[in-house]
């Protein structure tokens, strides 16, 4: 099979935000182990470690879910990546915002089978605490409804 060369985009975002994302777990983890598991940054910003066994933001936080979660996971995984080989061209925005979501559930998805739980950090104590991953699977899904919706 002929690789195709128009997912050229989608990969190399897929890739990127999974490297980012779990190069900056790794990094936060060291750092926060050194203090009580808190570093205030300014006022409303601040790295605090949460160990999330739920779904973005916290939501059904418990262990029960864990294995509905891996599940769903790869079926989203996989259904993503069926679709856009299905397809005989994708523009470059939804390749873009594609492995965004992708590459953001796939780094949720190793902490979840490695660790037993999603290694959150980010608070701006306004919001539930969050990980590069959530953000990218969260702007990833809103380019692409917003490209969506205008056409």
């Amino acid at each position: 099979m002929k690789f195709r060369f128009f997912l050229k985009i989608f990969l190399t975002t897929s890739f990127l935000a999974l490297f980012f994302d779990q190069i900056t777990k790794s990094f936060i983890v060291r750092l926060l182990k050194k203090t009580d598991g808190n570093i205030n940054i300014t006022s409303f910003l601040s790295f605090t470690l949460i160990k999330n066994q739920g779904i973005v933001f916290g939501l059904f936080n418990n262990e029960k879910t864990r294995i509905f979660i891996i599940i769903f996971s790869f079926i989203a995984i996989f259904f993503i990546i069926f679709a856009i080989l299905k397809l005989k061209k994708t523009e470059k925005y939804h390749q873009f915002s594609l492995g965004l979501i992708v590459g953001g559930t796939i780094g949720n998805l190793l902490d979840r089978i490695r660790f037993g739980y999603v290694i959150d950090f980010i608070n701006f104590h306004f919001w539930p605490v969050f990980n590069f991953a959530d953000a990218f699977i969260s702007i990833g899904v809103i380019l692409f409804f917003i490209k969506y919706l205008k056409e």
